[in-house]
This record gives structure tokens, sequence and C-alpha cells, in this order.
């Protein structure tokens, strides 16, 4: 947490375009730093946006203190949602500012297909390798950890073995799958993406899993 906020502090008194920023801790060092904007170029501050992709709670309330927006990430719930924004509010009220002055995206993963068995069955085999080999997301889920280890063991770690997440998929519930994931037919994936945003969010950054990348963003245009 200190070195995202240290961090945050040089970025923006470079993009101030401040001449020959320094900064020293033991976790960042930069001496005598400016900011190259190009040969002959006008020396004009960029308007650049600081986003923070958080997902766990006390870097929440920091992203909601000293960034300009929040990228969520994906295969995490909408109660997930609700709750981040709440700690970025915290994290705005410290520094005297309104939630609205932070803007809210996040990741949505999409398996969209008119056969749903395959919809739901790519999704699963995401949800299954996350779990299995994403430590952070299965704390953010609040996943059991005697499943979380029994899946990681089906699976063979990383790389996995051969069959390994289609065999760890049998332990993943279809419940939290469909939780985590908007999949099945176009009007299926539409309801289920509009979770997220009725959870707070400005706008969801689409993840397709299937490869009708045309008829996704026809879909959600």
């Amino acid at each position: 947490l200190r070195q995202m906020r240290e961090y945050i502090g040089v970025v923006r008194r470079l993009l101030a375009l401040e001449d020959g920023v320094t900064f020293e801790s033991d976790l960042i060092n930069v001496r005598d730093l400016t900011l190259d904007l190009g040969h002959d170029d006008p020396r004009i501050a960029p308007d650049v946006k600081i986003f923070i992709g958080a997902t766990g709670p006390k870097m929440m309330e920091l992203t909601g203190e000293l960034a300009d927006g929040v990228l969520m990430n994906g295969i995490l719930p909408p109660t997930h949602t609700r709750s981040s924004i709440q700690r970025l509010a915290a994290g705005a009220a410290l520094a005297g500012r309104s939630l609205d002055d932070v803007e809210k995206l996040q990741l949505v993963n999409v398996s969209m297909n008119k056969d749903t068995d395959v919809a739901r069955y790519d999704a699963k085999r995401l949800v299954t390798q996350y779990l299995g080999q994403q430590s952070h997301f299965a704390k953010a889920l609040s996943f059991p950890n005697d499943k979380l280890n029994e899946i990681k063991v089906v699976m063979g770690g990383w790389p996995p073995k051969p069959g390994g997440i289609e065999s760890a998929m049998k332990l993943v519930d279809d419940a939290l799958v469909d939780d985590l994931i908007a999949h099945g037919t176009p009007e299926q994936c539409r309801t289920s993406a509009q979770r997220w945003l009725d959870a707070g969010l400005d706008q969801i950054v689409l993840i397709p899993l299937s490869r009708n990348y045309d008829e996704i963003l026809e879909v959600f245009a």
C-alpha cells in the first residue's frame, strides 16, 4: 500500500512536468527525473488519468483516496463489486472527495454461444483454472480452503497436468460459474452482465472467452 501511494505521488509529479523529480525511500528511488515529451514538443502537462487495478479492500480504499479510477478484476461477483465500491467511497471521503470523482470499471468475462452447454463449459473451465492457479481470486471469493486444495491437487499445479483442468471442473459448482461469468445466449449474456452495472459501475470492460468477437460487440453495442 505504501509503495503504491509513493508510486502514484511520483507519477503525478512527472505528469505535472515537474523538473528533476527526486524521491527516495526503501521502496522507490527516483533521482533528478524529468518526463520527456519528445523533441521540440511544447511542455504542456498531459491530462493522463491514473487507474489502479485493485482487488483487495485496502487497495480499494487507497484507490478511492488517490486515483482517478479503478479497473476491478473479472471473475468476481457483483456482491464483491458492491462491497468494493463502498471501500472506494470510504477512501474518497478520506481525501475530501466524492465517489463520483472516481471512475469505476470492471472486467467482465463473456462466454457467448447459442449452445448454452458449450458456453457454460468454457466459463467453468476458466473459473476452475483461476481457482487453481490464482490464489488471490479464491481469497476474494472466500472459497473454502479444503475444496481449493483439492482443485489444486487434481489440476496438478502450473502448468496443469494433461486433463487436469477438465478433471478439476467437476469440483466447481455451476452456481458459482453463473455468478462470476456472463455466459449463454446473447440475451443471457446481456442480462448477466447488467448485474455488474447494477452494482454501481460506470462501465464494464468485456473480456470474450469465445471467438465470436463481432457478435459480442454487436450484442453489447
